[in-house]
């Protein structure tokens, strides 16, 4: 994804894992067949925070294209996720897109 914004270039973003479920809200879901311990439960609702920060942030780029498709793009990147049931992954996963969300504020010139 390339996000072109006061003239700023190029933005690569690899989110945490689960995935959202459509619906008249979301919520993340765990891989079918995992077993779900309270670890999974708190990182969940992590994971959820995140990806509600990451369209807050795109809200900056108004309702042109770009946000649409800067939209699309996290959530395509948290689907892609969905399948990971490992806690230290899932940690790992979490601490990469607390990183990649602080980069698209830094790029996109909001306040944290």
């Amino acid at each position: 994804l390339t996000v072109i914004y006061g003239g700023l270039k190029s933005l690569s973003i690899v989110l945490p894992p689960f995935t959202l479920t459509s619906g008249c809200c979301y919520r993340a879901v765990m891989p079918k067949g995992s077993p779900q311990t309270l670890r999974h439960f708190i990182y969940r609702s992590q994971v959820l925070s995140l990806y509600r920060q990451f369209v807050r942030a795109t809200r900056s780029l108004g309702g042109g294209p770009s946000r649409a498709e800067l939209t699309q793009e996290v959530r395509r990147n948290f689907e892609a996720q969905k399948q990971v049931a490992d806690l230290q992954a899932i940690k790992f996963h979490l601490s990469e897109g607390r990183k990649r969300l602080e980069q698209l504020q830094d790029m996109l010139g909001l306040q944290r």
